[in-house]
């Protein structure tokens, strides 16, 4: 299965979090994207992973929406932002 990562990767986080895509890519293709890079790969991708910092992603969900044609997985972890 090929799995798109989108996160934010560059900043400081729990551990558990790469331990978890790490385990994902011993068994998967992974791919890790930045928002740039979002929509180049989604005709290929079997899995959209939104990971734990995609809510302050720039991400525009309408243009998602409309062309994702597979399964998302949403990991929130804040709530709070995730309502707003």
């Amino acid at each position: 299965m090929r799995i798109l990562i989108v996160d934010k990767f560059n900043v400081r986080r729990d551990p558990a979090q790469m331990d978890m895509y790490e385990a994902l890519a011993e068994r998967h293709a992974i791919t890790m994207a930045s928002t740039d890079f979002l929509h180049e790969h989604l005709s290929t991708t079997d899995l959209l992973y939104l990971g734990i910092y995609h809510q302050v992603l720039p991400i525009n969900y309408i243009r998602l929406t409309s062309e994702i044609r597979c399964p998302v997985i949403i990991d929130q972890a804040d709530n709070e932002d995730f309502i707003k």
